[in-house]
């Protein structure tokens, strides 16, 4: 019904195109592909790349992000204590089963990525430390994948976590908050008795009941190195924002007293001159 109807005008045509074609191939020497440079090899592969970070790599840590946040919030909604209990029975089962450790000082956090993820120290420790980040931020389930990303990723809370101020940084930027600080003077002779005439002007804990009426009743004096330093780092925690508005402070009257040392020096330089 539909047909077509081939002139000989048509034929023709279709016989001078084919002469053409084969005269080309059968005379002509095909042209080889040039070879690319050193710099297009490069560009094409950071092409590639650029495709696989925006779709293969972003997809799997979007897929990453989820798994975290399945394992953040079994943490999390673990309240109670039976279900605490349930979850750590759970996590020694399984890491039995599966022929690996678990610390039993470890955070919880940490079994539960070891039994996730295995045993594999370095990727546990990362995506520990990013689960226990967003805990001491409290952030709920529901915002740790965003969480994640406005750090930038699972690496980089791991390497904010370790260039993070060290605890002998912490007591001694708390000593110095300290030293400034004067909230009472005692002075009793059952206090005295108990002090280290040697340890003059060193630091020592004072372990005392609160009363009903706001009075506090020394119970002991205690001036181990140890105790001292973990409550001068917990004194820094509590205080890390003056302490830090008191660093930057003393910067900046450091920089003009030696600002002002300078021009005095450059004066009295233009005097002796």
């Amino acid at each position: 019904m539909f047909d077509t109807i081939v002139t000989s005008d048509v034929l023709a045509s279709v016989a001078s195109l084919t002469t053409v074609v084969s005269h080309d191939i059968s005379t002509e020497a095909v042209t080889p592909a040039k070879p690319q440079t050193a710099y297009q090899r490069l560009e094409n592969l950071i092409v590639q790349r650029q495709v696989w970070e925006d779709e293969v790599f972003r997809a799997s840590n979007e897929r990453l992000y989820s798994i975290l946040q399945d394992c953040y919030a079994l943490y999390v909604k673990s309240g109670s204590k039976e279900e605490a209990k349930a979850l750590t029975d759970a996590l020694a089962q399984h890491a039995n089963l599966k022929g690996f450790a678990l610390k039993a000082s470890a955070h919880t956090l940490t079994k539960i990525v070891k039994c996730v993820f295995g045993a594999d120290r370095r990727r546990a420790s990362a995506y520990s430390i990013a689960l226990r980040t967003a805990h001491a931020a409290r952030i709920t389930p529901d915002k740790l994948p965003q969480f994640i990303r406005d750090k930038g990723g699972v690496e980089e809370v791991r390497l904010a976590k370790s260039n993070a101020m060290k605890p002998a940084e912490k007591v001694a930027k708390a000593s110095d908050f300290v030293a400034t600080t004067e909230l009472a003077v005692v002075q009793t002779p059952a206090v005295t008795a108990l002090l280290d005439t040697a340890k003059i002007d060193e630091f020592v804990v004072l372990v005392a009941q609160q009363g009903a009426d706001g009075t506090l009743t020394i119970k002991a004096v205690v001036s181990s190195k140890t105790v001292v330093d973990a409550a001068l780092a917990s004194v820094y925690s509590q205080n890390s924002k003056d302490i830090k508005n008191n660093s930057t402070e003393q910067v900046v009257v450091n920089e003009a007293v030696a600002a002002d040392l300078a021009v005095t020096a450059a004066v009295q330089s233009v005097i002796a001159a």
